[in-house]
């Protein structure tokens, strides 16, 4: 009997080890880092294209051209 409880509670040990609150944490760091990773050239490129087609509205606002390349030059 005593081996057997013995047994059970290496066994319990061993899952307690690999269950430490450490392992998740450091998994959920990881998965934050790598969405952030993913989301951030995504986010990058839509405030480029928005504000590159604000800037673009506003010199063809203010040269009155039918199309904005030759006012995006002046920029």
């Amino acid at each position: 009997m005593r081996m057997v409880l013995r047994h059970r509670n290496h066994w319990r040990n061993l899952f307690h080890s690999l269950d430490r609150p450490r392992v998740p944490r450091e998994r959920a760091g990881n998965l934050r880092r790598r969405l952030f990773l993913h989301i951030l050239p995504f986010m990058l490129m839509l405030l480029a294209v928005s504000w590159l087609s604000l800037m673009a509205g506003h010199s063809i606002e203010q040269s009155k051209l039918p199309s904005g390349y030759a006012s995006l030059e002046h920029h």
